[in-house]
């Protein structure tokens, strides 16, 4: 069923006067009218209610109060309050779902635009927090899980993800694998500054919702990804690493912790790649949901 709006009146004025699809005092709005006659037709939900002071239904013979319903604009350009329970009886159940339909398609595009106006206005406070440090170490980290999957094979894969090396869990081996994602998330962010003077047709809308989805995703993968790292890279960890590689059948490559006060690294010895040396630092505290947290605040 296709909601029109018919002449005489202009649910677009109407809605710049209110500026909201969600209302919180349905009784003050002005121009409502408190009787509708029957026969009246409806043209549009201009917005919809969910109040604990209940309010008169202006169609029903009996006027019934409630707390969830509809401003509703009809054919003569009036406005009036309508129960929930009371639209299908009063206009039709065609009538009602389509306009109910038609009015949460506008709202789910006002929540929409509300969820990227706050995005845009915390990208500048999370790319400053996304750092040079957070690159180089991120490339480090990759580095050295790429080598230990050199050198480890799938026998001793297989021990470690059994759990018989004391703080090096499983899930290590998945993030040998892993291709960079400081740099995506970067990239991303520049993307969608750049999207920001735009407008937001429907187009650039959906688009930027799309985007965000993806950006929350990239964060919780990269907050997981440096924690796992931070467990990992621990003074006690890397010692029962080496251990474990010491007890392994020599193919020529080897693993040695050398601590001297509190300076730790892990070296990595290939036959004809040399020592690759691991310096064991502080933990990152990447604090994904505290960047998450920077593009879901209201805006200003």
């Amino acid at each position: 069923m296709t909601v029109t709006i018919h002449v005489g009146f202009d649910a677009k004025d109407f809605s710049q006067k209110s500026g909201k699809l969600f209302i919180a005092d349905p009784a003050v709005q002005e121009g409502l009218v408190p009787v509708v006659a029957k026969g009246t037709k409806p043209v549009t939900y201009l917005n919809s209610y969910n109040v604990a002071d209940q309010v008169h239904c202006a169609f029903c013979d009996s006027h019934q109060r409630h707390n969830r319903g509809f401003t509703v604009g009809l054919e003569d350009g009036s406005i009036a309050l309508c129960g929930n329970k009371c639209a299908e009886g009063f206009f039709g159940a065609d009538t009602a779902r389509a306009l109910r339909a038609d009015l949460e398609r506008r709202q789910d595009r006002e929540k929409q635009r509300e969820t990227i106006a706050r995005t845009f206005a915390g990208i500048p406070e999370v790319r400053a927090q996304i750092t040079q440090v957070l690159v180089d170490r991120e490339a480090r980290s990759l580095d050295l899980t790429l080598v230990l999957a050199l050198i480890l094979d799938e026998r001793a894969q297989t021990r470690i993800r059994a759990g018989d090396v004391p703080g090096v869990n499983g899930r290590l081996l998945t993030l040998w694998t892993a291709s960079p994602r400081v740099p995506r998330l970067q990239a991303m962010l520049r993307h969608m500054e750049n999207a920001m003077g735009l407008g937001l047709s429907d187009t650039i809308l959906k688009r930027a919702i799309d985007t965000r989805a993806r950006l929350i995703r990239l964060i919780e993968e990269l907050s997981d990804y440096f924690a796992e790292m931070d467990h990992f890279m621990q003074a006690e960890n890397l010692w029962h690493l080496a251990e474990f590689h010491r007890s392994l059948p020599a193919d020529g490559a080897s693993i040695s912790f050398k601590a001297k006060g509190e300076a730790a690294e892990l070296h990595i010895f290939q036959p004809g790649e040399g020592i690759a040396r691991y310096r064991i630092t502080k933990p990152l505290a990447f604090d994904g949901a505290g960047l998450i947290a920077m593009l879901s605040r209201p805006s200003c």
